[in-house]
């Protein structure tokens, strides 16, 4: 996101603002255990990325193509030529005046130093900030699940494919299964929603190279083949479709 400056334009504070409020109101809901509300809420949410897209085409928003960091060859503008001298180089008593003195240094100061790029490598803190927050979101949403037993009707809303045709759908398990890996118990996690459990998995084991990554200054970069994205989609796929069968049973959280 550097470059394109994320969160210094009207388009961007706009549509932040509202999904942040969508956010808020859907945690509300959720608590209070009003499915309607929640759905609603979660509207809003993708309301203000609408909103922010919509300000974004009428010019409030900075396209990333203006950013010399995104810029392509052709959009740079070529250096200025340098002017060839003509003859040789007369300085100082040559040239007929007298060598300028050097400039003098008033005691008690310091020479000057020069500017600071702006786009010097932030510091091991700074670029710690975002994997440290991140966890941070995630250890809370674990342990509010862990305090909330989501095996309990009323905590939290029912899945909307599950109350309308009575399928499960692919996520359906995943709070118990995180209610039960925060408890230490795998087998009941696995046997709740097993994918949910290895996405725990991955996750763990790409933040963890993300941490080193960004300790030693190198951006995480994930470029999976689509031969592993195909491949993961048609494993779920299968996955939903045998929990929905007579003989799936063993795999219904």
């Amino acid at each position: 996101m550097a470059g394109s400056s994320h969160g210094h334009t009207p388009a961007a504070w706009t549509g932040v603002i509202i999904a942040f409020i969508g956010f808020c109101a859907a945690g509300a809901f959720m608590v209070m255990d009003q499915p309607v509300g929640f759905w609603a809420s979660m509207g809003v949410v993708l309301l203000g990325g609408v909103v922010g897209a919509v300000m974004r085409s009428m010019g409030l928003g900075q396209p990333k193509s203006d950013h010399p960091v995104h810029a392509t060859a052709g959009d740079r503008e070529p250096p200025a030529p340098r002017a060839e001298p003509r003859g040789p180089l007369r300085t100082g008593a040559a040239a007929g005046r007298e060598p300028e003195p050097p400039p003098r240094r008033v005691r008690g100061t310091m020479p000057p130093v020069n500017a600071p790029s702006p786009h010097a490598v932030p510091g091991r803190a700074a670029r710690l900030a975002a994997p440290a927050g991140l966890l941070a979101a995630v250890a809370a949403a674990f342990a509010y699940v862990a305090a909330v037993d989501p095996n309990e009707p009323g905590h939290y809303p029912v899945c909307p494919l599950l109350g309308l045709t009575g399928l499960y759908c692919p996520g359906c398990g995943g709070l118990r299964s995180a209610h039960a890996v925060a408890h230490g118990d795998l087998a009941v996690a696995l046997q709740a929603n097993a994918p949910a459990v290895l996405g725990y998995a991955v996750f763990a084991v790409l933040w963890t190279v993300w941490v080193i990554r960004a300790a030693r200054g190198r951006p995480l970069r994930l470029d999976p083949p689509p031969a592993v994205l195909w491949t993961a989609g048609g494993l779920l796929l299968a996955f939903t479709v045998l929990r929905n069968t007579p003989f799936g049973g063993w795999l219904h959280p």
